[in-house]
C-alpha cells in the first residue's frame, strides 16, 4: 500500500459484500459527542498509537474518524483508497504458492482460507496450471475463487493458506476483473472435474 491520508480528504471505502466503494471523508476536527452510557468523549479524525495526528502514511497503524458512516457497515478487509486510483474488487486470483504442509494432496474444488494483508476469507481452488494435484513442498500458479464476497487485491501482494493443518504461503501473480475471463475459468472447471471426482462417482455406481 501506498500514500497519505488527512483530515477532510476525500477517499473511497470498501468494498462491501456487492464489491462496491463508498466515497466518504475523514473528519476534519476533534468532536465532543455523549455516548450510549451517558458519558461525554472527545472523538478525534485520525489517531496513530492513541495520539492525534494530522496525517499517517503507508506502514503506520491509524484509526480514523469517517463521516456519517456506521460501525455496522464496516467489515474486514476494507481498505481507503482515493478516487483517482479506481478501485475494483475482485473474485479471482491468481497465486504462485509454495505448499509447506498437507497431510494429503490439495485438488481443485479445496477451499482454504486466504489471508492477504486484511482480507480473511475461504477460497475455492479452481485450476492448477501443469498439475492435477499438490502435495507437501509442491510449488505451481493456482488460480482462487472467493467463497463469499469480492475483495480489494493487487498483484506482488503476499499471502497465506491455511486450513486445518494444511499450511501454505504465495505472492498473487495476476486479478482477474473480466467476466469473459471468469467465465472462461467457470466453464473449465465444469468441463473437467477434479481427479477425484470420476473415482468417487465410480464408487457409488452399483
Amino acid at each position: 500500500m501506498s500514500g497519505t491520508i488527512t483530515p477532510g480528504v476525500s477517499v473511497l471505502l470498501g468494498p462491501n459484500g456487492l464489491g462496491e466503494f463508498t466515497s466518504v471523508m475523514v473528519k476534519r476536527y476533534a468532536q465532543l459527542h455523549r455516548t450510549p452510557a451517558g458519558t461525554l468523549s472527545l472523538t478525534h479524525s485520525i489517531h496513530a498509537r492513541r495520539v492525534l495526528v494530522d496525517s499517517v502514511s503507508a506502514g503506520q497503524s491509524a484509526s480514523f474518524a469517517l463521516k456519517k458512516v456506521k460501525r455496522s457497515a464496516i467489515r474486514r478487509g476494507m481498505v481507503l483508497a482515493h478516487p483517482d486510483l479506481t478501485p475494483r474488487a475482485t473474485w479471482i486470483f491468481k497465486a504462485e504458492v509454495i505448499i509447506l504442509y498437507h497431510s494429503t494432496t490439495v485438488l481443485p474444488g479445496y477451499q482454504p482460507v486466504i489471508q492477504c494483508m486484511t482480507v480473511r476469507q475461504c477460497a475455492k481452488i479452481i485450476q492448477i496450471e501443469d498439475r492435477e494435484l499438490l502435495r507437501t513442498g509442491d510449488r505451481a500458479t493456482v488460480t482462487f475463487r472467493f467463497m463469499y464476497s469480492p475483495e480489494y487485491l493487487k498483484a506482488g501482494m503476499r499471502l497465506v493458506i491455511r486450513e486445518g493443518q494444511c499450511k501454505g504461503i504465495g505472492i498473487l501473480s495476476q486479478v482477474l476483473f473480466s467476466p469473459e475471463e471468469e467465465q472462461a475459468l467457470m466453464t473449465a472447471e465444469v468441463a473437467d472435474p477434479p481427479p477425484n471426482a470420476h473415482a468417487e462417482a465410480q464408487e457409488g455406481t452399483p
